[in-house]
């Protein structure tokens, strides 16, 4: 598959700023020596991480792929970013209304 380079970035580095919910240091350290494909268990939910990708916003980001052990419910796709050594949970932009599992972690 061709790859595209640009030679001007879409958004100034200045204009940019991460929203996402910042995770807790022992997962974001987790996710920074990780791979595509592996899969990884924190506190109740097994992740199983996607490829890494540059957003539009130049951090580098990976869909991930959650379920809670003790739940019967369908697993989420969520997607991640790092930005300054630290990763960020992204809001959701489609809709998975028929999921009831919420990924939520706590600092």
């Amino acid at each position: 598959m061709p790859q595209v380079s640009a030679s001007r970035p879409l958004v100034e580095a200045s204009e940019a700023q991460l929203v996402g919910r910042l995770l807790p240091a022992d997962l974001s350290a987790m996710l920074t020596d990780s791979y595509a494909g592996q899969a990884l268990t924190y506190q109740q939910y097994q992740l199983l991480l996607g490829r890494d990708y540059v957003s539009a916003l130049g951090q580098t980001c990976r869909e991930i792929t959650v379920a809670e052990f003790a739940s019967a419910q369908d697993p989420q796709r969520r997607v991640v970013c790092e930005s300054n050594q630290q990763w960020r949970l992204m809001p959701e932009i489609s809709d998975q209304s028929g999921s009831e599992m919420v990924f939520e972690v706590t600092n």
